[in-house]
């Protein structure tokens, strides 16, 4: 929670730094129209490590940064951050999230708001081994996961890489040859049970007064990202996914992932403590995360929201032409 300087008071300069946007074009200009739209002034700020990244042509200003492994790396953000005056940073990879939760004093000394969870609720998350011991503790249905092959008891089974993002390499194993394979090929992957149903990621933030959930079924998906989506904004899985919310103690932007069977049980798979992929659809829908932001860090209200349920979004790729590489 952000707390204003003056209560009450509408703060209109609101520099905003969106870190590791990648190619996430479109999320950069649905922030820029969201503050344009609130009458708020201050940059959006793209800061990559890739000098060829697309989103850095998209912001107000863009930041060629150091990896996060880099110990200079720190310094030029913190350096960004004062320079611009900004106000939050919003963290859209894995890697960012963990880089600003490891320097969290360094941000608090520069008064910048950062839009993550505890570093608890990122432990868990960002280790699908330790997620699926946290659900499981919690009551909370879950693929059953075997540490150990010998254990799987029928097929299919499903492998997936334990710590990362995104859906590469991942293996539909239909038989004891398939899980020799994927144990020979990928050691480190987890194996679990299969789930036959609707996949499902809920787009979720918490700020501001406001918790908000929008599930998005996913209807064609490629290498672990949805193409094509359909907006259902169905109670039993908004209620699922405020409660996991609540006990992860999440706040900013999340997509929790799972599985809705033909019995209507839902199986969470995943939890992403920053914006998927596929969020525009909710965003242009109705549910503007990117305005919640923006009223948060500015102290107004938050407005109503009229979603379009049942909407499809397809999705395609789009690029810059740049000069001079």
């Amino acid at each position: 929670m952000i707390e204003p300087s003056n209560p009450g008071a509408v703060v209109t300069e609101t520099p905003v730094l969106l870190l590791a946007p990648h190619w996430r074009v479109p999320l950069v200009r649905a922030f820029a129209h969201a503050r344009d739209r609130l009458g708020l002034k201050g940059k959006l700020i793209c800061a990559d490590s890739d000098p060829l990244s697309s989103s850095l042509v998209a912001g107000d200003s863009a930041c060629i940064l150091p990896s996060f492994s880099d110990p200079e790396c720190l310094q030029k953000v913190l350096e960004l951050c004062y320079a611009e005056g900004v106000r939050a940073i919003l963290p859209l990879t894995n890697k960012a999230v963990e880089f600003v939760d490891s320097h969290r004093s360094a941000f608090d000394v520069a008064q910048v708001h950062l839009y993550v969870p505890p570093a608890s609720a990122i432990e868990i998350c960002h280790d699908k081994l330790k997620l699926n011991h946290f659900l499981v503790g919690q009551g909370v249905l879950t693929p059953r996961i075997y540490e150990s092959p010998s254990e799987a008891d029928g097929f299919p089974l499903f492998a997936k890489k334990r710590c990362g993002e995104g859906g590469e390499d991942t293996l539909l194993i239909q038989d004891h040859e398939d899980l020799r394979y994927a144990n020979r090929r990928f050691p480190d992957h987890i194996i679990q049970s299969f789930i036959a149903g609707r996949e499902f990621t809920i787009d979720w933030f918490g700020g501001g007064g406001v918790n908000f959930s929008a599930p998005r079924e996913r209807l064609k998906v490629r290498a672990g990202e949805a193409r094509v989506t359909r907006l259902r904004m169905d109670a039993m899985l908004i209620e699922k996914a405020n409660q996991l919310a609540g006990i992860l103690q999440l706040c900013g932007p999340a997509c929790l992932q799972g599985i809705l069977d033909s019995n209507n049980e839902f199986y969470f798979t995943d939890v992403n403590l920053r914006f998927g992929s596929g969020v525009m659809h909710t965003i242009l829908a109705g549910g503007d995360i990117p305005e919640m932001i923006y009223r948060e860090l500015a102290g107004l209200d938050p407005s109503e929201r009229i979603i379009q349920e049942g909407t499809v979004m397809t999705r395609f790729s789009d690029g810059f032409l740049l000069k001079g590489y």
